[in-house]
């Protein structure tokens, strides 16, 4: 074999293994980008999950902080009206918004009555 066909098989032998090794490299390419976006879905699913945990944990706290305002709130004015022995108007006024009172349904049953507290908020 002469010098020229050892270069010529060289070249055909490097030209076939050139094109083997881009090929490969295009399957992991074309395999990593899938994997990348899977990824990038799964982390996206996440987190709008957690954005939304996010929003409904907000709005326990911000109910948890309503009610620790009431509670703070009573606490006021019972430590102001701690002396008081009897019920008075301004004493029920200060701490009562409403009383509701339903018809009996029969004449053996109670009536039921609902009270509004000023310190309770409207919400719960």
């Amino acid at each position: 074999m002469n010098i020229e066909s050892r270069i010529r098989n060289m070249n055909k032998t490097m030209k076939r293994s050139m094109i083997e090794w881009l090929k490969r490299t295009q399957k992991l390419k074309q395999t990593s980008m899938r994997n990348c976006a899977e990824h990038i879905q799964r982390y996206e699913t996440e987190q709008r999950e957690l954005e939304a945990k996010l929003a409904e944990l907000s709005k326990k706290v911000e109910t948890m902080n309503l009610q620790e305002t009431c509670i703070k709130e009573f606490m006021d004015k019972a430590k102001t009206n701690i002396g008081m022995n009897d019920v008075t108007p301004k004493l029920l006024n200060l701490f009562v918004t409403r009383i509701e009172v339903s018809e009996r349904e029969s004449r053996n049953s109670g009536c039921a009555i609902k009270i509004r507290y000023t310190f309770q908020p409207e919400c719960l």
